[in-house]
């Protein structure tokens, strides 16, 4: 879980001061990612922003992070929207031709990983490799979003747990009452 407070931004519609925004970025990672964004407002005032996200997929080997590139596959792209809730997959797909020892064959890899944002409190826009959402929150407003993470692996899908995965109910709203639910508590007859 990571807690960030926003540093002075200038918008169109204003100025945003320090620590107005708070933002937790809670992830949760079993056979794949979920991730939960919120967003609060601690002022008077009504904030509107645009929060932006940089997206995009190279599916290297570990190998291939420290020298050249082995792998000569094909990436797509592909961007879906369904009402508030969007889809962004990334597919790979490598084949070789082999030759050894007298044996012949053809190897493939094939790869994706398809983010999944639901329960946005407004709904995503994307163009290249960027997602954003044009939030406006009212004074102590709060937004929310989840991002699901599934990878596939040769026709193998790893999903990722939902939402409050490890506290199993609602997240909560706002940091005291996030505070109350993760701190230890005693009860008696």
């Amino acid at each position: 879980r990571a807690y960030l407070v926003n540093p002075r931004v200038v918008t169109e519609h204003g100025t945003i001061e320090p620590a107005a925004l708070g933002l937790v970025q809670t992830r949760t990672i079993a056979d794949g990612l979920h991730e939960d964004i919120d967003i609060t407002n601690h002022t008077q005032e009504k904030v509107s922003f645009r929060l932006t996200f940089e997206m995009d997929g190279d599916f290297a080997d570990l190998e291939e992070t420290n020298g050249k590139r082995r792998q000569r596959g094909r990436i797509r792209r592909s961007w879906r929207r369904d009402g508030k809730d969007a889809e962004l997959r990334f597919a790979y797909r490598a084949e070789h031709a082999w030759d050894h020892c007298g044996k012949r064959g053809k190897s493939k890899i094939e790869r994706s990983l398809t983010l999944r944002i639901c329960e946005a409190g407004t709904p995503p826009q994307r163009q290249g490799r960027r997602i954003w959402f044009d939030i406006e929150l009212p004074s102590h407003g709060h937004w929310h979003a989840c991002f699901n993470w599934n990878a596939s692996i040769d026709g193998e899908v790893l999903s990722p747990p939902g939402c409050s995965h490890f506290r199993g109910g609602r997240q909560p709203k706002r940091p005291e009452e996030l505070f109350l639910a993760e701190a230890t508590r005693f009860e008696t007859p």
